[in-house]
């Protein structure tokens, strides 16, 4: 009637009470200690601890993001291409495609902003942040002559 995970902690408090041992010579089955025979006579009561089940923390939905600028995330795409080429690494080593759209989304404007953006941290700000703040401000350029 105990489900597997149940069972486990019986064992487990059996073991650290010294009613059952694990026998090396015969591959670690588990063999009752001398202590364990009032125990089935019924001489004495075992009193086990219940485990509680761990409640898993429920996973938030994130909010949707803004749509990127198309024109803004093709800008940031090619610039990370251009990084990972000269360096010889994949994109993605660069920037995930998560960070880029968060860019074109929320457009920072100095390096402060650019390290709230997730997937930009000190050293990536630091290797990459310059080329990326120049893609944005170029693209906000345009943007606003055009209007």
């Amino acid at each position: 009637e105990l489900a597997l995970k149940q069972w486990r902690s019986v064992l487990r408090q059996l073991i650290v009470r010294g009613l059952v041992y694990a026998d090396a010579e015969r591959y670690g089955a588990l063999r009752l200690k001398q202590a364990a025979r009032a125990l089935l006579r019924g001489e004495w009561q075992l009193r086990l601890r219940e485990d509680v089940a761990e409640a898993r923390p429920v996973k938030k939905a994130r909010p949707e993001a803004a749509a990127p600028d198309a024109g803004l995330w093709e800008a940031l795409r090619a610039c990370r291409k251009t990084l990972a080429d000269e360096q010889g690494i994949a994109p993605y080593m660069v920037f995930h495609d998560t960070t880029l759209r968060q860019m074109a989304a929320e457009q920072p404007a100095g390096p402060h902003e650019l390290l709230t953006i997730s997937g930009v941290g000190q050293f990536k700000l630091d290797k990459y942040g310059a080329a990326f703040l120049a893609v944005i401000q170029r693209h906000r350029s345009a943007t606003d002559k055009r209007a």
